[in-house]
């Protein structure tokens, strides 16, 4: 039986903790995560590539802190909401930092999305902070997953995380043994 490694989370979000447990799971190791409340100093609802990378880049600075040097990993992920071209239309994008502690290799990771219609953005921040809000307000929904809402159930925020991490660990040297 291989050994339990400890990953820290710059969240305590179900949604993202399902995510990181999942992806690790995928490469073959079992972990625990270990979360940390911390805030990415931009807007509630990221709406560039710019401001979802400083957000995640704000966490994951935070949360090194806090962890200092203890074993493991560090995981971050920094949802928003961009167009990624002149004339595109909003789609969803994930920013992710993967660290191996102590002084390991440290990753980055940008994914893309779900399409988000415009009649929802335009109530973003001007009415709704961010799309979970909207969602839960109009909706009912308990969780903060638009994604879920946009595919009738079939695509989850936490699969949307979850891939955009597994790219990551994917590349990074990974023991599993």
């Amino acid at each position: 039986m291989s050994e339990i490694v400890d990953v820290y989370v710059s969240s305590q979000s179900p949604i993202k903790h399902t995510a990181v447990k999942r992806a690790f799971a995928r490469i073959g190791l079992q972990i625990e995560t270990i979360g940390f409340d911390v805030e990415s100093d931009v807007a509630a609802q990221p709406l560039s590539i710019q401001e979802i990378y400083e957000g995640a880049q704000n966490r994951h600075t935070k949360l090194r802190r806090l962890v200092d040097e203890k074993s493991g990993y560090l995981v971050t992920s920094e949802s928003g909401v961009i167009k990624p071209f002149p004339g595109a239309n909003w789609k969803g994008c994930e920013v992710v930092v993967i660290e191996r502690q102590p002084g390991g290799m440290s990753m980055v990771g940008i994914d893309l999305g779900v399409e988000y219609p415009q009649e929802m953005m335009d109530k973003i921040p001007s009415k709704y902070a961010d799309l979970g809000v909207l969602l839960q307000a109009e909706h009912g929904f308990t969780e903060k997953d638009p994604p879920s809402y946009l595919t009738n159930g079939r695509i989850s925020r936490a699969e949307l995380i979850e891939q955009a991490l597994f790219k990551v660990l994917a590349q990074m040297d990974v023991e599993t043994t």
